[in-house]
């Protein structure tokens, strides 16, 4: 589902770039395995859960445990691991995850339609 490109340089788990459609824009942990694509919703905290629609991504800095009970359909963070309190409650409850992203939810748009894919710990613009 993502292309390399030589911007994501092997080893360097957190390269991105301002790309182009289908390409990796943001790289972090894998923390929960399998993909899902759908609606960007950037959350600054709790408050803002109610914009979260079913299957929609969550992007966030840090994940509150309110958070955790949105119908989201996989989850991206700035921060956290794959041993993380939230990383075992994705693996449970099956949604894809990609931790430690640094500055995910300054590169996705919220609006943007994004692929996840927990296994790889890749983040792709779909459109």
């Amino acid at each position: 589902m993502t292309i390399e490109t030589s911007q994501n340089r092997p080893g360097d788990a957190h390269a991105a770039a301002s790309c182009p459609d289908g390409v990796a824009l943001v790289r972090g942990t894998p923390a929960a395995r399998d993909t899902h694509a759908g609606i960007a919703r950037v959350i600054a905290n709790g408050d803002d859960i109610a914009r979260i629609q079913p299957d929609d991504v969550l992007v966030c800095a840090v994940v509150s445990p309110i958070m955790l009970a949105a119908p989201i359909g996989a989850l991206v963070a700035d921060v956290g691991g794959m041993l993380s309190n939230p990383a075992i409650i994705a693996r449970e409850r099956g949604i894809p995850a990609v931790f430690a992203t640094r500055d995910g939810t300054q590169r996705i748009r919220d609006g943007q339609r994004i692929a996840v894919d927990g296994a790889r710990g890749v983040v792709t613009i779909l459109e």
